[in-house]
């Protein structure tokens, strides 16, 4: 009988699969199986995970379990897992993630670990490998055998890549390493406050503080269920105002999603969280509504059912999960929304700025902050005391030459233009001895 062949080619898997994801979100891959294996085992105590550049290498190492020869031999290194049972809250199942990123990073692949009860090394070229099209095992190394580890050391994985590939040599930069320290900061940080050590290029990095700060006025919005396997945490709520901000803080803007303690999706006002527009969501994102703040804790022992895309960092929006858990964060985050328009008015982006600058200095009640997981209970957003609009301030402005108004920003060493017109009137205020005046 004549049949039909269905067996990929090598270059799918080295050209193809590697095309859409960058060599930042590779190397958050390689970190990820590390904290996998981290669940996978169980662990209680604090385990390290270092990530380290040299001239012409990149090394991922871990003390989070190791991995079984057996799953070595026979599912590491497999395109797709071929069964999903008995998982547990990690966020890759696709069996994609480390093939695809060492691939993108370098053509040579030492992969080592010992789980203590035996040792197991792979070396790969990926040019002979290539070569060897319809051969898909590679031998392991002949060291692989007993364990190795000597008494005190903890069981570990280590990928040692080197001859890097062109686009790696090019990426990996003092300005992608200090870029990929504040990622990981903040991407794991619920791994870093109680059980991983992470370590780039032998620099600790700190934990990314997620508390919730809120005015007693303004209590947060909560929401926690249950849907299709899927444990859903939302809260929301308005961010008092600490003195001016000239820039924006990464992570600290609209919302920040995390699936089983990662952070996917960080500091969106997009149409995907539901700043659409459009009727039934919420209004487009505005910068009267810098205040608002949106944290999403989802978390499944079964990580198919999460609504996450392929390259992890971002919604798989056909997922029945993710329309559900839309429709809970609109409702959620609606009150707010509707409080921010109501204080704010319909002010255009220059004077809500210019408002958003004063109210640096506004009297607030207590400011309490609290851990997301402190929060059990459900509850709307309701104000307890209602402010008048814009309480109590109003609106100045006024029109300059762009020459001269340059020189002010430039002695007063400032970048946006209604921060002088709040520093020119504070500076009239205080000469003229108006502070105490009413």
């Amino acid at each position: 009988m004549d049949t039909v062949s269905f067996e990929p080619t090598k270059q799918l898997f080295i050209d193809v699969l590697t095309k859409d994801i960058s060599i930042h979100d590779c190397v958050l891959d390689l970190a990820d199986n590390s904290v996998d294996s981290y669940v996978w085992h169980k662990l209680s105590q604090r385990r390290t995970i270092q990530l380290g550049f040299g001239k012409d290498e990149f090394h991922v190492y871990d003390d989070c379990g190791g991995i079984p020869a057996k799953k070595v031999r026979e599912e590491v290194f497999r395109f797709g897992f071929s069964d999903l049972k008995a998982r547990r809250s990690t966020i890759g199942f696709y069996g994609i993630g480390l093939k695809r990123a060492v691939f993108k990073i370098a053509r040579e692949i030492r992969f080592e670990t010992d789980d203590g009860n035996k040792y197991t090394r792979v070396d790969i070229n990926v040019h002979d490998w290539a070569e060897k099209e319809h051969e898909w095992t590679w031998p392991l190394h002949p060291s692989s055998g007993k364990s190795k580890l000597k008494k005190a050391e903890k069981p570990y994985t280590k990928i040692v890549m080197s001859d890097l590939t062109d686009e790696a040599k090019e990426t990996f930069d003092v300005a992608f390493i200090n870029d990929l320290k504040e990622t990981i900061g903040i991407y794991y940080t619920r791994f870093i406050q109680n059980k991983i050590t992470f370590m780039v290029d032998k620099e600790k990095i700190g934990p990314f503080d997620l508390g919730i700060k809120y005015s007693k006025e303004y209590p947060p919005a909560n929401h926690i269920e249950e849907y299709e396997g899927v444990k859903i945490h939302i809260t929301c709520w308005i961010q008092p105002w600490e003195g001016r901000r000239t820039e924006k803080e990464r992570g600290r803007q609209g919302w920040n999603i995390f699936m089983n303690d990662r952070l996917v999706i960080h500091d969106d006002a997009s149409p995907k969280t539901g700043w659409s527009g459009d009727e039934g969501q919420l209004p487009k994102m505005h910068s009267i509504f810098n205040q608002f703040r949106g944290l999403v804790l989802l978390e499944s022992k079964d990580p198919s059912k999460l609504p996450i895309n392929t390259l992890k960092n971002d919604f798989h929006t056909e997922n029945v999960v993710y329309k559900h858990l839309l429709s809970e964060m609109i409702h959620a985050a609606r009150p707010l929304v509707n409080f921010l328009s109501k204080k704010y008015g319909r002010a255009d982006e220059i004077e809500a700025k210019a408002v958003q600058t004063a109210m640096g200095s506004e009297g607030q009640s207590e400011i309490e902050t609290v851990s997301i997981d402190k929060l059990t209970k459900n509850r709307d957003f309701k104000v307890t005391s209602t402010p008048k609009a814009n309480d109590g301030l109003v609106m100045i402005r006024y029109w300059k030459p762009k020459e001269q108004v340059e020189l002010v920003k430039n002695y007063l060493k400032i970048t946006k233009n209604p921060d002088v017109g709040v520093k020119t009137f504070d500076y009239f205020v205080k000469v003229e001895g108006l502070e105490n005046e009413k």
